[in-house]
C-alpha cells in the first residue's frame, strides 16, 4: 500500500512539473499582486503626477503616462496562465526577478509598506540627483521623461523578443539524468581547493580581506579565473539538490553550501553574492515543494538586510590593514538597521537618470565599448591590461567622477540597468536591438524548461540566468557566460566522460 501511494505521489509531482515547472500562481496570489500594483505603484505614480502638475502639464502627464505603461507590463504576466507558447509560474523569467526586487524593497524598507499613505505627502515634483544640482526644472523632467521612455521601449522590446520563436522543438520524452554524487563530492573539493590555494597565494584569509577594504577591482584584475571557481560552487551543490530533493536533509550538503556561500564574501566581499546563494537554494526548494514559503522568505530578507551594513563594516575595516570583527561580535538590532539604511543610501546614486540627462550632450556614446569588455570576459586581464571596463566603472569615472576617459582608472563601479546601458552604448537603436536579443534569449531558456523540466543542468541554467542577467547588463552578462560554461564542463565530466 505504501508503495502504491508513493508512486501516485510521484507520478502527480511529476505531471505538475510537465504541466508548468514554474509552480503556477493560484488565483488569490494573482490577485494579491494586483493589489499591491495598484496601491503601492499605480498610486506613488499619481502623486507624483498630482505634485508635478503645477510644473508642466505636458510633461507631467507624458511622465505619469510612460510609467504607467511600464507598471501595466510589469504586471501584465502575472494576470496570465500562459505567455507566448510558456506557462507561468512564481519561477518564470517574466516574474521571478520582479517577486524578488518587490521582496526584497520591502524587507529592507518596511516603510514602503505605507507608501499609498506617505506617497502623496512625501513626493517632489522633480527629481533630487546630486549630479543635477542647479539644473533647471524642466531640464530634469526632460531627462525623467526620456528614461521613462527609455524604460518602455525596453520592456516592450523585451516582450516582442519573447514572443519570438526561431524554432519549434517538439516535446519528446527525455531519458534520466544520473548524477553520481561522489564526482560531485569529487568536483566540489577540487574547486575549493583552487580557491583555497588563491587565498593562500594572497598571503593568508584576512591579507585577502584587508585588500578588499580599498576596492575589489586590482584584485579581479589579476586574479579574476580564480574567482570564476569561487562564483560556481553554490551552482554546483544546487545541481546536486535539483537531481536529489532529500539532500537538503544532509547534514553534509547544509555544511557544504554554508562554506560555499561563506566563501562568497570572503573571496570576493560581495555580499550580495552571500545572500544569492540561500535564494537559490529557496528558489531550488520551491521547485520541488511547488508552493512558496513565504516565512521562510521573508526571514532571509530580513536577516540579509541587517548584515548588508554589518559586513560592510568588517569589509571596509581592511583599509587600515587590519580585519576588524566587532561588528560581528558585538551585534546590535539597532546599529545593524542603521548601518544597513545608511549603506543603501550610498548605493542610490541614480545611474539611469544621469545618463538620460548627459548622454550624449556632456558624455559620449560608448559605441559597444562596455560590450567588448564582457564578450572579452574569457581574456585575463593580466594578458591583455587594456581590456576595456564595464558600464558601472564607465559610470563611476566618467560621471560620478567627472573624467575625460577610462585612461588609468582603476576604482570602483556603481550599477547600471541594461536599458540605460544600451542607450549609453547606442542610444535609441541600441536599446531596440539588445532588449530584443535578449527576449529571444529569455524565450529560449524558458522554452528550454518546458521541454526538459525534470533536467537538473536546465533547472540550475534557469537559475544563472534569472539570478545573474534579469537585466542584459554587461555587469551581469559576464557572471553568466562564465557560470553557463562551467555548467557545460561540469555536464561532461558527470555524464559523458568515461572513468576507468
Amino acid at each position: 500500500m505504501s508503495d502504491v501511494t508513493f508512486r501516485s505521489q510521484s507520478f502527480t509531482f511529476t505531471e505538475s512539473v510537465r504541466n508548468n515547472p514554474f509552480v503556477p500562481i493560484s488565483d488569490v496570489m494573482r490577485l494579491v499582486v494586483v493589489i499591491y500594483f495598484v496601491f503601492w505603484r499605480f498610486v506613488p505614480t499619481l502623486a507624483v503626477l498630482s505634485a508635478q502638475a503645477s510644473i508642466d502639464v505636458f510633461y507631467a502627464l507624458t511622465i505619469a503616462f510612460f510609467q504607467f505603461m511600464i507598471e501595466l507590463l510589469i504586471l501584465y504576466p502575472f494576470l496570465l496562465k500562459r505567455f507566448a507558447g510558456t506557462s507561468i509560474g512564481w519561477l518564470h523569467p517574466l516574474i521571478l526577478p520582479t517577486v524578488m526586487s518587490v521582496s526584497f524593497g520591502i524587507v529592507r524598507s518596511p516603510d514602503q509598506l505605507l507608501t499609498p499613505i506617505t506617497a502623496w505627502y512625501q513626493v517632489q515634483g522633480v527629481p533630487d540627483h546630486m549630479l543635477l544640482v542647479g539644473w533647471p526644472e524642466t531640464r530634469i523632467l526632460e531627462a525623467q521623461l526620456k528614461l521613462n521612455l527609455i524604460n518602455l521601449l525596453a520592456l516592450i522590446c523585451t516582450y516582442a523578443g519573447f514572443s519570438i520563436m526561431l524554432r519549434r522543438y517538439p516535446h519528446r520524452e527525455q531519458r534520466p539524468i544520473r548524477i553520481d554524487g561522489a564526482r560531485i563530492a569529487l568536483l566540489f573539493i577540487v574547486m575549493f581547493l583552487v580557491v583555497f590555494a588563491f587565498l593562500q597565494l594572497q598571503g593568508g584569509l584576512i591579507a585577502h580581506m584587508s585588500t578588499l577594504g580599498g576596492g575589489r577591482f586590482r584584485m579581479r584584475q589579476l586574479s579574476g579565473h580564480f574567482l570564476v571557481f569561487n562564483n560556481f560552487l553554490p551552482f554546483l551543490l544546487l545541481l546536486w539538490y535539483a537531481f536529489r530533493p532529500t539532500a537538503i536533509r544532509n547534514p553534509l550538503f547544509i555544511g557544504a553550501f554554508v562554506l560555499s556561500a561563506v566563501t562568497q564574501i570572503i573571496v570576493t566581499g560581495s555580499r550580495s553574492d552571500l545572500f544569492a546563494s540561500f535564494a537559490l537554494l529557496l528558489a531550488v526548494w520551491i521547485y520541488h515543494n511547488r508552493r512558496i514559503p513565504t516565512t521562510r522568505a521573508v526571514l532571509l530578507g530580513l536577516v540579509a538586510v541587517l548584515s548588508l551594513g554589518v559586513l560592510g563594516e568588517v569589509r571596509r575595516s581592511g583599509q587600515s590593514g587590519q580585519i576588524d570583527f566587532t561588528a560581528l561580535m558585538d551585534f546590535d538590532l539597532a546599529s545593524a538597521w542603521e548601518m544597513s539604511q545608511e549603506e543603501l543610501e550610498n548605493r542610490r546614486h541614480g545611474t539611469g537618470l544621469a545618463i538620460a540627462a548627459l548622454v550624449p550632450d556632456h558624455a559620449q556614446h560608448l559605441l559597444g565599448t562596455t560590450y567588448v569588455a564582457a564578450a572579452a570576459f574569457w581574456v585575463p586581464r593580466s594578458i591583455w591590461r587594456d581590456k576595456p571596463r564595464g558600464a558601472g566603472a564607465h559610470a563611476k569615472a566618467l560621471l560620478f567622477g567627472d573624467r575625460e576617459t577610462m585612461e588609468g582608472y582603476s576604482g570602483g563601479g556603481t550599477p547600471v540597468n541594461g536599458a540605460p546601458e544600451a542607450y549609453w552604448n547606442f542610444s535609441y537603436p541600441g536599446v531596440v536591438i539588445v532588449f530584443l536579443l535578449y527576449g529571444i534569449l529569455c524565450g529560449a531558456v524558458t522554452r528550454w524548461v518546458m521541454r526538459q523540466p525534470q533536467n537538473p543542468y536546465v533547472i540550475v541554467a534557469l537559475l544563472i540566468f534569472v539570478f545573474q542577467f534579469s537585466t542584459p547588463s554587461t555587469t551581469g552578462m559576464v557572471p553568466t557566460l562564465q557560470s553557463m560554461t562551467l555548467l557545460y564542463l561540469t555536464y561532461l565530466f558527470l555524464n559523458r566522460l568515461k572513468m576507468r
